[in-house]
């Protein structure tokens, strides 16, 4: 699996869409603000949450999103 880094597009159901804006040194907690979002609407464009990057898949393809 990729270890995530700042810049990163990452998703957590595949509906969303966040950029990671900050992780720790060793990568396992930051910050991710919603690009996209979710179907369930669980957070806004613009909010950003603080979350253990497990939660969050890696996205290999901007062009579809951004």
């Amino acid at each position: 699996m990729k270890q995530l880094q700042v810049g990163d597009y990452v998703t957590r159901d595949g509906t969303d869409v966040h950029l990671v804006t900050y992780l720790t040194d060793d990568g396992t907690f930051g910050d991710f603000k919603c690009i996209r979002e979710p179907s369930e609407k669980w957070t806004d464009v613009g909010d950003t949450e603080s979350n253990i990057s497990r939660r969050y898949t890696f996205l290999s393809y901007t062009d579809d999103f951004v």
